[in-house]
């Protein structure tokens, strides 16, 4: 039965100690991750302060430029992570290795590209409001001020596709959130992978 080795990935560190076996959905394989009752203290960001360095020194445009750059790298291709991530998934997931490529090598790729970001954010949100506070006047003559911040997030990511992690990579690097993502039996290598990459 093969295993394979799921690390933690706490803000920008590799976690590979305290490690124990699980069995896949199927009891095909067994993952081998840390121990996270040891990391607990470590997962949430338990001061919210510690975030506002990334609205103060990180506009939205170096978000895009980013998030960007990442897409380059996301190539199944040349990137291991993704590789062992679509391997994995050609095993548990339940797609086709057709449907499977087209994910990996083309849609999380795409949802990071400069041009699709920026669509998303104004669409959604208004990019004016990501870099600072936008000013609306209210039927009643009030005047209101706004602006869109990230929060600390747990992310329970859904198994059914692994475009959900580029999805979740999206939407967190958009509004500049705190993220805990809980990665699906199924497909727990591909939000790590980007992470990693």
């Amino acid at each position: 039965m093969k295993t394979y080795d799921i690390p933690l990935l706490i803000r920008g560190e590799l976690i590979t100690d305290h490690m124990t076996d699980h069995e896949a959905r199927r009891g095909e394989l067994r993952f081998r991750t840390p121990d996270v009752a040891k990391y607990l203290d470590r997962l949430p960001l338990t001061d919210p302060t510690r975030m506002s360095d990334m609205y103060e020194q990180l506009s939205f445009a170096d978000v895009v430029a980013y998030l960007d750059a990442l897409s380059e790298r996301l190539d199944p291709a040349s990137n291991p992570y993704l590789q062992e991530a679509y391997e994995l998934s050609c095993l548990t997931s339940g797609l086709t290795p057709g449907i499977l490529h087209d994910a990996y090598a083309r849609q999380i790729p795409g949802l990071l590209k400069a041009d699709y970001v920026r669509e998303v954010a104004e669409l959604r949100i208004g990019v004016q409001a990501l870099d600072g506070w936008t000013r609306h006047e209210l039927l009643d003559g009030r005047v209101a001020h706004t602006r869109p911040l990230g929060a600390r997030c747990v992310h329970i990511t859904a198994g059914n596709s692994p475009g959900v992690a580029g999805i979740t990579a999206l939407w967190n690097a958009i509004t500049r959130g705190d993220a805990v993502i809980k990665s699906p039996s199924n497909d727990p290598l591909t939000s790590l992978a980007i992470g990693r990459t």
